[in-house]
């Protein structure tokens, strides 16, 4: 800009030679140099506010950043406290794990022998019910066989109370 003025300052006395004007070229430099000094004012003002602007910007983003720091600390130390107290809760219910898995164990092996003792038990009652009904079958087919037998016996009644007499305890004939 001082080099623009000195050209000015150089130049301004040939071109007021050449054209009449009503000033002098001193003043017109004092004119010139004025509406410098006023557009730089300007520029000045305008440069302080924007400054003034930025810094109380900055401020503002140092202060909420500042609050954004402390909350995320705390937020921070909260969750730290939380991993460490599920880091205990883990292991409190890994050793319940492993305590139920051996009650686990225990029981299955009950009912291992549980379920052997009643497979076991099972093929017994199985055995003896099957002798059992067998040997039922045979009885009846034994009463039904005497019964028939008994019919083609013809006595008397005085035969049949004579046979009831000679059994011991009353067998009513049958022994």
């Amino acid at each position: 800009m001082c080099r623009f003025l000195i050209l000015l300052c150089l130049f301004s006395p040939a071109v007021a030679n050449q054209g009449s004007s009503s000033s002098s070229p001193v003043q017109k430099v004092i004119e010139l140099l004025d509406d410098c000094k006023g557009k730089i004012m300007a520029d000045l003002a305008a440069e302080e506010k924007e400054v003034t602007e930025y810094s109380t910007f900055c401020d503002d983003t140092l202060e909420s950043k500042g609050y954004q720091i402390k909350t995320a600390a705390r937020s921070i130390a909260d969750l730290q406290a939380t991993i460490e107290d599920s880091k205990a809760t883990i292991a409190m219910k890994d050793d319940e794990i492993v305590a139920l898995g051996a009650d686990i164990a225990k029981l299955d092996g009950e009912l291992a022998t549980a379920t052997a003792d009643r497979d076991s038990a099972h093929k017994t009652f199985v055995g003896t019910e099957k002798e059992l009904v067998s040997t039922v079958d045979q009885m009846a087919r034994a009463i039904t066989e005497i019964k028939k037998s008994m019919s083609f016996l013809q006595t008397s009644k005085s035969a049949k109370g004579h046979i009831t007499k000679k059994t011991p305890h009353g067998c009513g004939g049958f022994v």
